[in-house]
């Protein structure tokens, strides 16, 4: 009988990338995971084929493929079946209606959807789920938050089943790299380009290299997506920043759809990172820098200032509110928002400028956080002595 065999089953909703950053690549010795088949998936697929993404279909969970897995491991999901089961999430449970995307608790309308998400509080709270995992001290208070002052009745019970564990990431440098005598490398990695502060990066390194500093290299791996919910950018915003790109195209790379092994040797060989994000919920590009050695320049919303600080990084400080959310309501706002990233960049690219070697000294701290609060074995112990503990009460 091979290893595989010996293995018990957890039963997940997708085999997908957040499902595998925060639990299935684990280096388990004890379990492996496998996708149930989910009754609500094909009316979600059907909706979806008429442009209506069904957030209630696609975050709620009964298999149907009626298997013998006794414990299910979910990402932003909730299961209405019979067996136990976890769930990481990242901002709040349950993932659909106002919870879906939270800002301030002021605006939170309890009244609107209120029967919608008290029925997926109840799933919450049923004896059959065991526990709800936060990814960052954030999104645990997030939902303590949600709970206590607009569903009190609730609270006891959900927030006993609340735990927080970070991502994990394994490392992958051990010397760093010391060539600052070089070109400094700056990577950037991040899809929706604008939202996660791309268009102000450009914007920084262009003003920089005005002033006649050349001594520098920046990679762009993204889709260049625009229209996203933080930045609202348009396709002028695109086209501004195509002239950016093309008039650097000598000390700018980019990248946009390669495969992770890519992405990491492009981390290998950066010295610096960059995600100056108007909005995130976590930041697991900043954990894949950090592993290098690369410090990183980010922002200070949700969980950043958890796995980045000035000691091993840099931090441009926001305004937030209440929930580690920027304020981004208001044309006015989004404004604002956008000349703090710019300002707190060139003043940090300025810095490096001229101090090359702070550029060493927090990518040691960077690598050695990762090592020390992020490790992939103890996120699988931690989460196989969960997973016994469960099994052995069933």
């Amino acid at each position: 009988m091979n290893d595989m065999q010996n293995k018990t089953t957890i039963g997940t909703d997708f085999l997908a990338y957040n499902q595998r950053r925060n639990f299935i690549d684990l280096p388990f010795k004890k379990y492996q995971f496998q996708r149930s088949v989910n009754a609500f998936h094909l009316p979600a697929r059907l909706k979806s084929k008429l442009g209506i993404h069904d957030y209630y279909l696609w975050h709620r969970h009964y298999p149907v493929d009626f298997n013998k897995i006794k414990l299910f491991h979910f990402f932003n999901t909730l299961s209405t079946g019979k067996m136990p089961w976890i769930s990481t999430f990242e901002t709040a449970l349950p993932r659909w209606g106002r919870t879906r995307r939270l800002n301030t608790l002021e605006d939170f309308d309890p009244n609107k959807d209120n029967e919608m998400i008290k029925k997926g509080l109840a799933l919450l709270a049923r004896p059959t789920c065991k526990k709800i995992i936060a990814i960052s001290n954030c999104t645990q208070h997030i939902q303590s938050s949600l709970i206590q002052e607009h569903f009190p009745s609730y609270y006891d019970t959900i927030r006993g089943k609340l735990l927080v564990l970070h991502p994990s990431q394994a490392t992958y440098s051990k010397e760093l790299r010391t060539h600052l005598d070089t070109d400094i490398v700056f990577t950037f990695i991040g899809d929706d380009f604008f939202r996660k502060g791309g268009k102000e990066v450009l914007i920084a390194f262009d003003l920089l290299t005005e002033t006649g500093w050349e001594g520098w290299k920046l990679n762009i791996i993204s889709k260049l997506k625009i229209g996203d919910y933080a930045s609202l950018s348009t396709e002028a915003d695109l086209a501004f920043v195509q002239s950016i790109l093309d008039k650097h195209a000598s000390k700018i790379k980019h990248y946009a759809g390669i495969d992770n092994t890519q992405v990491m040797a492009i981390v290998k060989a950066t010295d610096v990172g960059l995600l100056p994000t108007y909005a995130d919920t976590y930041g697991y590009s900043v954990l894949e820098l950090q592993s290098a050695g690369c410090p990183v320049i980010t922002s200070n919303v949700r969980a950043l200032p958890e796995i980045n600080n000035d000691d091993m990084g840099w931090v441009i400080k926001l305004p937030k509110d209440q929930l580690g959310n920027a304020y981004l309501a208001t044309k006015v706002e989004r404004e604002r928002i956008s000349s703090l990233l710019r300002t707190g960049l060139i003043d940090i690219l300025e810095e490096i400028k001229e101090n090359r070697s702070i550029v060493r000294v927090k990518g040691a701290k960077a690598l050695e956080n990762i090592k020390r609060n992020h490790s992939k074995g103890q996120r699988a112990a931690f989460l196989e002595g969960l997973y016994d503990e469960i099994l052995l009460s069933a």
